[in-house]
């Protein structure tokens, strides 16, 4: 029997081999990859409050991990709060809003946290002190929360980001009153005096006939 006759067949059977092999291999690089691949949910809330002439701003920043793998927070510098605001100066009706080019605050999120477990929620509450110029007042903020992960194989980041706007419509604070509702919004309520006691007879007090005068 010819050698090829021998050799042709071992050569197609490496050949199917190796595509099943290398197709497997593909197929579960490709699975794994999206089954194990960074899945989260950011959300950040905030309302607006004046303290003493400036505002403060009071913001809850939470993060769910919605992979089947943790999320390590490997880079801190990549876990920030930013606050823009918006000038009067920079308000024009005829076009669209231009925040400030730098962020007017950034704060460090998640200081706490060094990781997120699948199915696991995490969040933080802060305080954040927005100076407030006089010359130049500021008519709304931008709260933006920013999340970026680094890959430990490839050089690649994986970032999430949510954000809301605040127009400058102040609650104040009110450090007067106990207790946890401390805040009263700008219309103060006013609470009238209480009345003073009529010294006449309830006849006369309703307008009713005065009593005759006794005999």
């Amino acid at each position: 029997m010819p050698l090829t006759e021998i050799t042709q067949p071992v050569a197609h059977i490496a050949q199917a081999t190796a595509v099943v092999v290398g197709g497997s291999w593909a197929y579960a690089k490709y699975v794994r990859g999206r089954a194990f691949r960074h899945r989260a949910k950011l959300n950040v809330e905030a309302s607006l409050l004046a303290f003493d002439g400036d505002h403060v701003l009071a913001v809850k920043a939470s993060m769910k991990n919605e992979g089947l793998s943790r999320i390590r927070f490997r880079d801190r510098r990549q876990l920030i709060l930013f606050v823009d605001s918006l000038p009067a100066t920079r308000w024009a009706a005829d076009t669209n809003v231009l925040w400030d080019e730098e962020p007017t605050m950034a704060t460090p999120l998640f200081e706490q946290h060094g990781w997120i477990e699948p199915g696991e929620t995490i969040d933080q509450e802060l305080l954040v002190p927005m100076a407030v110029d006089p010359a130049a007042p500021s008519l709304a903020y931008q709260v933006r929360a920013w999340v970026g992960i680094p890959s430990r194989l490839r050089r690649k980041v994986t970032t999430w980001s949510a954000n809301t706007v605040l127009p400058v419509t102040i609650q104040k604070l009110d450090l007067a009153r106990s207790g946890a509702d401390g805040l009263v919004s700008d219309q103060e309520s006013i609470v009238a005096p209480p009345a003073a006691e009529d010294p006449r007879p309830p006849g006369q007090a309703d307008g009713g006939p005065a009593p005759a005068p006794a005999s």
